[in-house]
């Protein structure tokens, strides 16, 4: 169990009362919690990695080391389609027996538990493979084996936490582009109609909190959007109704428990949360307010972001597509163009605590 407090009197008063009640044991700072590191460096920034955890990973699915390393989470021509599928149950026989070292749905259910922690540069890849999991066909297990290609050249990828909110790569691609700067920063993008089966888009968004990655999420929301502005929108409603929950947890971090905390505001007393897309039309969707031959089919739930943009809750923001770093969320890409937004997510462990120890 983990417990937290703003100040040392809080911690101390906490563990004296718990201590009064139950035989429990303090074990100290956190270093380890549900196989995801946590360490402090000497200035004063904070890493979660889950580096063993894939080690482990690889040992588990691929234990002869026999895939080769790769610098993309997946394949350049790869497209998820029912089209991949086995079409007879002796072509299913082929293709399991063909790969049976490799348990697609374990080793997919596997990557899930990383991918939603700590490495959101697999989330896509890994989301498409789970749709693939009841009756994966040749390319799925060709794209499942490229991922763990990936994960085998980088391994060692981990979260950062910094002490000061204007150190941090988040900050200065705000700088850059002339956008205020906020605790809570959001990056939001989609692919349109990028499923061939259903017509479906693919939207992903990031949080970040004080430059550091607190939530990522890649779906295929379930309506199907008739142009770019309208995935980009779904995308930006997803992206803010996510921020909506965490600004009411840090709310609540704040105040509960004090004079100050209102059930019905729960607004923290900073600028509006910043959410950044790629999309010109999506900004003035939510600016403007106004319904056109274009935007009136939009669903009216979406509009919780024209809302939210009008009462001060949340900013819209247009940044190119290079500064996009919800970009490797919704779509197969180079290394040379997924590696400048890596390097701004993550940081790479120092090598006294990388260990190839399994």
């Amino acid at each position: 169990m983990l417990y937290v407090g703003s100040n040392d009197s809080i911690e101390k008063t906490f563990e004296d009362s718990v201590r009064n009640r139950f035989d429990v044991k303090f074990l100290g700072p956190a270093q380890w919690f549900l196989q995801m590191r946590i360490h402090q460096h000497k200035d004063a920034t904070y890493t979660l990695d889950q580096h063993r955890y894939v080690l482990n990973s690889l040992q588990r699915y691929d234990p002869d080391s026999e895939f080769p390393e790769r610098e993309t989470p997946f394949p350049p021509d790869y497209i998820f389609s029912k089209d991949n599928r086995p079409v007879t149950d002796h072509d299913k026989l082929i293709i399991e027996k063909r790969n049976s070292r490799l348990p697609f749905r374990s080793a997919v259910c596997t990557l899930l538990y990383l991918a939603y922690n700590t490495r959101a540069d697999i989330l896509f890849a890994v989301c498409k493979l789970a749709k693939a999991c009841i009756c994966p066909g040749e390319l799925d297990y060709r794209a499942l084996i490229w991922l763990f290609g990936y994960l085998k050249r980088r391994p060692s990828y981990a979260l950062k936490f910094y002490p000061d909110g204007t150190s941090n790569p988040v900050y200065d691609i705000c700088t850059q582009h002339c956008i205020p700067y906020s605790d809570l920063t959001v990056f939001s993008d989609a692919r349109w109609q990028d499923c061939p089966d259903t017509g479906r888009s693919t939207i992903g968004y990031m949080i970040f909190h004080n430059g550091a990655l607190i939530e990522a999420n890649s779906t295929m929301p379930t309506p199907v959007a008739m142009s770019t502005s309208e995935a980009e929108y779904m995308a930006a409603c997803s992206a803010t109704m996510a921020t909506a929950h965490i600004c009411m947890l840090l709310y609540d971090m704040t105040y509960l428990g004090t004079k100050q905390w209102r059930e019905s505001t729960q607004r923290l007393p900073t600028i509006p949360s910043i959410l950044m897309v790629d999309n010109e039309a999506t900004v003035q969707i939510a600016k403007n307010g106004k319904l056109t031959r274009k935007t009136r089919h939009i669903e009216r739930r979406f509009h919780f972001v024209r809302q939210g943009q009008q009462d001060g809750t949340h900013q819209l923001h247009w940044i190119p597509c290079e500064s996009q770093l919800a970009d490797i969320l919704t779509k197969t890409q180079t290394s040379s163009k997924i590696d400048p937004h890596l390097s701004k997510i993550f940081c790479t462990l120092p090598d006294h605590l990388i260990s190839t120890e399994i």
